[in-house]
């Protein structure tokens, strides 16, 4: 009774109105009059919600992008003639040009709906299935990424969605469930120093100094710059199926590389500017 008497007190303050009835179906009644204020907005506002919306254009798919579409219609339909061609100057003089997304990711909906209401998917890719626990995702460098526990290595991966070619609900017996870890601590913040470091190789990249600004524009969470004297090295960590992505990274510091560690990274770098090469003189 003390604690719903709190509850009561602390509708009031806000102002609430709230009465009691007698007799043996009382009980505090929240008055029919009472309505909670429809959200507004200044017309200042809805032009900064749209070029926002604007600026999400750059993606094929999203796991809002037809609610994307129906807010930016909606915004549209009460602003004033005037103000709707302020809006219409501001797509001409204002823009976010940011990384188109390259592949269309079909299953990101249904990839969030199993994050949040917490679901084991088996997806197939690449001719194989995996049973994962999906766990976050993100768009980076033009494409959908997602963040899973695999079940079948009992490790933390990485997957791109636009290589899912299909997925489905699935259950996992209950000696499984038992000797799993704690989902509920894990996110994007945290992923990758929790993923085991026996499964992934250390990395250092050597750079000159006039290279910094490119690992400023395009960095991941889990590298790390450190300054010396003369140059700068970018060092993390990364498992096998990252090779791609990293040999890419590499490539962006061609003017500014010195070295590349380990030797097996290095090697494979030196392979594909070579193949490169060969194609450029051939």
């Amino acid at each position: 009774r003390s604690t719903a008497l709190r509850y009561i007190a602390s509708l009031e303050e806000l102002g609430v109105p709230i009465y009691s009835e007698q007799g043996r179906y009382g009980g505090y009644v929240i008055a029919d009059s009472y309505r909670i204020d429809a959200v507004r907005f200044s017309e200042e506002e809805i032009h900064a919600i749209l070029f926002a919306l604007d600026g999400l254009e750059v993606l094929k798919s999203s796991p809002f992008k037809t609610h994307f579409s129906n807010i930016s219609t909606k915004l549209l339909q009460v602003l004033s003639k005037q103000s709707y061609q302020t809006y219409e100057r501001m797509q001409k003089h204002l823009q976010i040009r940011n990384t188109t997304q390259i592949h269309h990711a079909k299953h990101l909906e249904a990839l969030l709906q199993a994050i949040v209401r917490p679901a084991f998917l088996r997806i197939h890719m690449a001719g194989q299935s995996h049973v994962i626990k999906p766990l976050a995702l993100w768009f980076q460098s033009g494409k959908w990424l997602l963040a899973v526990f695999d079940i079948g290595i009992h490790d933390l991966r990485v997957f791109r969605c636009d290589l899912i070619d299909k997925l489905a609900v699935t259950q996992l017996t209950e000696p499984v469930l038992q000797a799993l870890p704690d989902f509920q601590h894990i996110h994007l913040g945290n992923f990758n120093e929790l993923r085991q470091a026996q499964q992934q190789a250390h990395f250092a990249i050597t750079i000159r100094k006039e290279g910094i600004p490119l690992f400023y524009s395009k960095s991941f969470p889990q590298m790390v710059l450190s300054e010396l004297d003369e140059h700068a090295v970018i060092t993390g960590r990364y498992n096998e199926e990252e090779m791609d992505y990293l040999l890419d990274y590499c490539n962006r510091f061609y003017r500014h590389l010195i070295d590349v560690e380990p030797a097996p990274l290095k090697q494979r770098l030196v392979s594909l500017i070579q193949a490169h090469l060969h194609t450029l003189q051939a």
